[in-house]
């Protein structure tokens, strides 16, 4: 293994003989997270990508990925790439084609303004994270791309996109956990449409993890999803004006799940009143076991957030435990004695669930 870190700035051509010394030794992990003195386009030697012994290779920041027309590391299974800019369409998908038994893929800040579609075409991957992908971000400049996914192996995918044109997904049938944050580009061409097919490509998910724009886009994009017939968790960061009308249409689309979680405050916005959904979701009739909410009770709305926590109590018939992280509570002047007050409250609703407990922390 050879690994050079650190805030200090290195030489360019010492850096190149380190790495060509390390090839030659036949190294089976190669991390590289420097700075190169006087650059910020420093290219690697092209032996890199012909390694037959390399099982890791952990880059960043500043390197320029010139891939060859030739790639083969036939040992690779993980790649790293952080800040690591690969120049165009065909660069990315020679890299990756290239590595026949790449199990882990990592991508973040890899864009460079000449790349349109990151095609990933991966047979045995199974763990792939896509996190902010712009290489050079200018606030008066994002450059727009779009995801193209073809991963039968796939069993956890991390997405978190700000600047995502549209999405391109086949084969990802296998697919376990999801991590999604996506940002709504609503002047993106057929931006629905693209949505629309990512939420099909990963319907069989058995656990979902949303924030960012999330619900948002779902809102934006008319609601087109199809059922989630294997979630049974579901995490979901709920922010914007139709939030919690979205997440109950979403509850709909997911009838056996167990577990749900709100992971962050306020699950109305000020000034908005809680309106009972018309229809009670297949999953609390059937499946729903655990409700969390973290950071409850934003004054504005503490009423109207009663109402709605009193409606899973309520229509959950087989919930076995309703956990409330009361969060802004703890600014009460009186913090314990308004804990107590809202327990009490909580205790006093009508439950659907003969055996469910309510724990508040």
């Amino acid at each position: 293994m050879f690994r050079l870190e650190g805030s200090q700035s290195f030489d360019a051509s010492h850096v190149n003989t380190w790495v060509a010394v390390s090839l030659v030794c036949g190294v089976q992990e190669l991390d590289l997270f420097i700075r190169i003195e006087g650059r910020t386009d420093h290219a690697l030697p092209r032996d890199l990508f012909t390694s037959r012994t390399m099982v890791v290779l952990k880059l960043g920041t500043g390197f320029v990925m010139n891939v060859p027309p030739s790639v083969c590391m036939q040992s690779l299974k993980i790649l790293h790439l952080h800040s690591v800019e690969l120049i165009d369409d065909d660069s990315i998908y020679r890299l990756i084609c290239g590595c026949p038994v790449l199990d882990e893929l990592s991508m973040k800040g890899c864009v460079g303004k000449d790349v349109h579609v990151i095609h990933i075409f991966a047979p045995v991957l199974t763990k792939l994270f896509i996190r902010p992908l712009v290489y050079y971000y200018h606030f008066d400049e994002v450059f727009k791309h779009k995801i193209a996914l073809d991963t039968p192996a796939l069993l956890y995918l991390e997405l978190e996109t700000d600047s995502v044109e549209g999405y391109l997904v086949k084969n990802l049938s296998h697919l376990v956990t999801v991590n999604i944050g996506i940002g709504y580009w609503p002047k993106a061409e057929n931006f629905s449409d693209s949505v629309t097919d990512l939420f099909v490509g990963i319907s069989s998910i058995q656990c979902l993890h949303a924030y960012s724009d999330f619900l948002v886009v779902l809102h934006q994009c008319n609601y087109h999803l199809p059922m989630f017939h294997n979630l049974t968790s579901l995490r979901l960061y709920m922010s914007g004006l139709a939030a919690w009308e979205t997440m109950f249409w979403l509850l709909q689309k997911s009838p056996r799940l167990e577990t749900l979680v709100f992971s962050n405050g306020s699950l109305l916005s000020p000034n908005r009143c809680w309106d009972q959904p018309q229809n009670v979701s297949k999953c609390l009739g059937s499946h729903l076991k655990v409700v969390e909410i973290f950071d409850l009770f934003e004054w504005e709305v503490y009423k109207e957030e009663l109402k709605m926590v009193e409606y899973f109590l309520k229509n959950a018939e087989v919930l076995k435990k309703l956990i409330i992280h009361s969060g802004n509570l703890d600014f009460a002047v009186e913090k314990e004695k308004a804990k107590v007050k809202v327990l009490k409250k909580l205790l006093s609703f009508p439950r659907g669930s003969k055996v469910c407990q309510i724990v508040m922390r």
